[in-house]
């Protein structure tokens, strides 16, 4: 390649740097740099295209609150390609660490978890244990509430 065909492809690779423009109907990887307290988060995007944005809010299912660590991967986009209108969106596997439905801060059940069993509840296995040991007396019906969570997830709030 001759000289003039070196300056020539140089000034080509700096006009499209310079008149590039950015793609607002694209997606674009980010690393969050942090959540904030109320739930948006500040993005450091792969591309140098993009400054860093701040202060994101994240689009998921409605509903839904999610706490999300300072360098897990999410992409970011643009509702209705506006620029002024950033979201998040589209976690990696495993990188949200608290998920919350409408708000919940009662912690949801996961199969395995321990179960106490409420006083009526016990009354009632003590009363089918006899009747199973001796065959004496009458079985009552089961009681309405059979006891409470007594562990479960904090990671998942069900209301």
């Amino acid at each position: 390649m001759d000289l003039s065909s070196k300056i020539l492809e140089g000034l080509h690779r700096l006009i499209d740097q310079r008149t590039r423009r950015l793609d607002y109907c694209a997606l674009y990887p980010c690393t969050v740099v942090q959540q904030r307290a109320d739930g948006t988060l500040d993005l450091s995007p792969e591309t140098t295209a993009l400054p860093a944005p701040q202060a994101v809010p994240y689009r998921t299912i409605p509903g839904v609150a999610l706490t999300v660590p300072a360098g897990s991967r999410v992409l970011l986009g643009f509702e209705d390609a506006d620029p002024a209108r950033p979201v998040a969106l589209l976690w990696e596997l495993g990188t949200v660490t608290r998920l919350a439905v409408n708000g919940s801060s009662i912690r949801a059940a996961r199969e395995g978890d321990g179960v106490a069993a409420s006083v009526s509840m016990a009354a009632w296995m003590a009363a089918v244990t006899t009747k199973l040991n001796t065959g004496a007396g009458v079985v009552p019906s089961a009681p309405g509430t059979l006891g409470t969570v007594a562990e479960g997830s904090d990671v998942v709030r069900i209301p």
